[in-house]
This record gives C-alpha cells, sequence and structure tokens, in this order.
C-alpha cells in the first residue's frame, strides 16, 4: 500500500515537475538561420491580468477586455547576428472572431499581427460559430530584438473585447529564421530649409528630416527606390539638384536585389536663380546657377528697333547690385535679382536747303529740344517744318522729344521792288548815255589807228 502511495505521490511530482518544464525555456535543438523548427504548443498561460500597454490597433483598454488570454513559445534562439528575425506561420482552431497580437518586449506592447473571422451556421433564427482549423502565416518578418525575451520567449495573444473568453488551439507553431540586411539611405548636401519628400522605397515617401532611413531586409529580397532629381527649398530662388549617387547603388532609382549589408547616399548640389528681368531685350547669362559657379552676364550696350529710328542705350545695372559696365562676371553664392536699365532716344534728322546746321543726331525720349533759326543775308525765314507740316514760323523752335522727327528750316530769297517812276527814268537815262558815250570813244580811237583788244 504504501508502495501504491509512494508511486502515486512519485508520478504527481513528476507530472508538476513536468508542467513546470513545459513552462521554461527548453535546452533542445538551437534555431540557426535558414533553419525551420516546427513544434505543437509549449505553454498555454492563464487568463493574463498583468498590465499591458496596448498597441493603438486595439480597440479596448486592458480593464475594459473582459479576458485576455497569452499563449507563450519558448525557442533556443542564436545570437541577434546571426538570426534577425522569425517567419512564423501557425494552425490554429477558433470559434469566434479573434485578433492575434504578439507581444514587443522592447516597446513593452502588443503589435497586431492577424485579424480571424469565425465561420457560422444558420440554425432557425440564429447563427452559431463553428470551430475551424485556420493555417496562418505571418507576412512580415518579425525582429528578434522586438519579439524574443532573453529568454528564448515569443508570447502571442488572442484577444475578443466583447466576449468573455474565447477558445483557441494551437496544432503547432513553426518558426524559419531568417537573417535582416540593413540598407541605410542617407542624403547629403540638403538644408534644414527642405521639407518635401526626396525619397520613396517600395512606394512609401520620405522627407529629408526621415534620414537617414536604416531598413532591414531579407538576404536576396527585392526593393525599389527612387530620389528625388530636383528638390525645392522652402526659400525662394533656391533648390537642390542630384549630382550623384554612391554605395549600394550608383543610379537615382532603381530595383536593387539585397546580398549585403550597406548605404545609399544621395549627394545634391546648391543651385540660385539669378533672376535678370528686362522688357527691352533678352539676356542671356541668367537661369539657375551652381553655387560657387562664375557667371558671365552680357547686356547689349545698343540695341535698335523701327528702321533704326529708335534705340536704346545701356546705362547701369539694378536690383541685388550696381554696376556701369554692360558685362558683368559674378560668382554666384546666393540668388540675384538683376535689372539693366536703358535710356529710350529718337533720331532727329534736321536739315535745310539755305544752311547747313548740323543738328542731326540721337536725342533721348522726354528731352527738350531747341533749335535756333540763323539770319542769313538776302534770306527771309519762313519757318520751321516737322516731317513735312508747318509747325512754328517763330525762329526759335521748341520741343519735346517723343518720336523720330524730320525737321526742316524754310528760307526764301529776297526781291527788290522800285515804285518811283522819276528815279527808275534818270536811271534809264543814264544807262543809255553812257552806252552811247562808250560807242563813240571807240569810233574816234579806230580813225586815228589806235588797236583796240577785247578781253
Amino acid at each position: 500500500m504504501r508502495k501504491t502511495v509512494l508511486i502515486l505521490l512519485t508520478l504527481i511530482t513528476l507530472v508538476n515537475l513536468l508542467k513546470v518544464l513545459k513552462c521554461s525555456p527548453p535546452y533542445g535543438e538551437k534555431l540557426v538561420y535558414g533553419k525551420t523548427l516546427r513544434g505543437s504548443i509549449v505553454c498555454v498561460d492563464k487568463p493574463d491580468r498583468e498590465y499591458y500597454k496596448l498597441s493603438s490597433e486595439l480597440k479596448c483598454e486592458p480593464l475594459s477586455c473582459k479576458q485576455l488570454y497569452t499563449q507563450i513559445f519558448y525557442f533556443n534562439i542564436g545570437s541577434s547576428e546571426e538570426v534577425s528575425a522569425l517567419l512564423i506561420s501557425m494552425y490554429i482552431k477558433i470559434t469566434d472572431r479573434l485578433a492575434l497580437y504578439i507581444y514587443d518586449f522592447k516597446k513593452r506592447e502588443w503589435y497586431e499581427i492577424y485579424v480571424l473571422e469565425p465561420h457560422v451556421r444558420q440554425e432557425f433564427f440564429t447563427t452559431v460559430p463553428i470551430f475551424f482549423w485556420c493555417n496562418i502565416t505571418v507576412k512580415q518578418p518579425l525582429p528578434v530584438e522586438n519579439y524574443v525575451s532573453s529568454k528564448g520567449e515569443v508570447r502571442l495573444m488572442a484577444l475578443n473585447p466583447k466576449e468573455e473568453f474565447i477558445e483557441v488551439y494551437y496544432d503547432y507553431l513553426e518558426v524559419k529564421a531568417i537573417k535582416l540586411i540593413k540598407v541605410t539611405f542617407k542624403a547629403e548636401g540638403l538644408g534644414e530649409d527642405v521639407s518635401e519628400n526626396i525619397l520613396s522605397v517600395d512606394n512609401v515617401s520620405y522627407s529629408y528630416s526621415d534620414l537617414p532611413l536604416t531598413l532591414k531586409w531579407r538576404e536576396e529580397s527585392s526593393h525599389t527606390f527612387s530620389w528625388k532629381t530636383v528638390v525645392y527649398s522652402s526659400r525662394q530662388r533656391k533648390r537642390y539638384i542630384l549630382s550623384s549617387v554612391r554605395g549600394l547603388s550608383t543610379k537615382s532609382s532603381e530595383n536593387i536585389i539585397v546580398a549585403r549589408s550597406g548605404e545609399v547616399v544621395a549627394q545634391y548640389s546648391t543651385q540660385y536663380y539669378v533672376n535678370i528681368s528686362s522688357s527691352i531685350v533678352k539676356i542671356v547669362g541668367g537661369g539657375w546657377c551652381s553655387e560657387g559657379e562664375l557667371v558671365t552676364i552680357e547686356a547689349p550696350k545698343v540695341v535698335y528697333e523701327k528702321n533704326n529710328k529708335v534705340r536704346y542705350v545701356f546705362q547701369y545695372w539694378k536690383g541685388d547690385l550696381y554696376s556701369e559696365n554692360s558685362t558683368l562676371l559674378i560668382t554666384v553664392t546666393k540668388p540675384l535679382k538683376l535689372t539693366p536699365v536703358y535710356i529710350k532716344q529718337y533720331y532727329i534728322e534736321v536739315h535745310s536747303t539755305a544752311v547747313q546746321l548740323k543738328k542731326t543726331g540721337w536725342y533721348n525720349e522726354s528731352q527738350e529740344l531747341v533749335l535756333s533759326a540763323p539770319i542769313l543775308e538776302n534770306h527771309v525765314f519762313e519757318g520751321w517744318y516737322i516731317n513735312g507740316t508747318l509747325y512754328t514760323k517763330n525762329p526759335t523752335l521748341r520741343i519735346v522729344v517723343k518720336a523720330p522727327l524730320t525737321i526742316e528750316v524754310k528760307y526764301s530769297k529776297k526781291t527788290i521792288h522800285i515804285e518811283n517812276t522819276a528815279v527808275l527814268a534818270f536811271t534809264i537815262g543814264l544807262a543809255v548815255g553812257l552806252t552811247i558815250g562808250t560807242i563813240l570813244g571807240v569810233s574816234l580811237r579806230k580813225k586815228r589807228g589806235e588797236t583796240i583788244i577785247y578781253n
């Protein structure tokens, strides 16, 4: 009898010991990179009353959730350098809708990995859930550093806030160890004045403030990335241009196969906008210029239009700098705004058939032109004519230059009018007398034998 009791006590002790051992980390086969372990559930906890910080996906707080059942699995995990992530598959049987969570030991919160909907059947006017088995594979690799404790423990929780409890039956939990490779994206040459997205990785956009960005990917997995080639600053007239890419890739966008850890570094260069505004002429040398670039900006000294009767003459540069030199040699260190200043001139032609005036030439717009008609002997001033039309009979011409003009000063010759008949008769008689006297004198000299030569 005593032997029987002793045997029973020993068996009870062994059973209890096995229960304790079942909830302790096993020292079995080590889980290493590339290897898959498959086994049944090791330990099922009682309803867990411990406070956990639930992830934002959960719709209830710990106190409002009626029952939180956690299931703990133990694995002999190697170092994080050897095994960096887990791929979990499981075969479970459920009776109702549930959300499956895994515990993040690093952040101390639950992370949702799967949501299961129950199978139901219709019985009269109600629906009855059906027990069913479901094969689950978590698509996203789970980093060891987050989801495996220092004891090699993986903790899962099935939660249904609407029920007193939920029955979950695990047939097996399969874990495959994988190695994650770190790829870091960096950008150099950008400033804090950049706020827009500059990088896209697997269709997810990232801004400059998100960099450097380190992602963990499965070995030999395929991923796409794309750098923005032109990035505009929040400050006006400044931008950044992608000049080169180095590291795991030398392209601005590419589909890469991850084979090793490394960096993808985008190098940007700064550009400033040199704005040259002119309504008169198009200036060569402005636009986007690289920082430190030596640029030549040249404005034509003279610009002609309208059959060469109107022109513009360069005076100086105004804006962010002043110069009277029409050609500028600038080292670009900031945005610039420049405007060439021109003065408008009109061609004024001044002439006369009676006198040479020497006043023809170019005159500034709005300039007052003053011309005086010279006094000519035996000529009478008639007036000033502009473009063929009499403008004024005043000897002094005053006009404001507003257009090309042809100006002519006209004169007429003086005419003698004799009105006294007595004077006229005397003059005629005198002329006749002189003529007769000359003829008689010639006749007398001929009689005396003199020779007369007419020149």
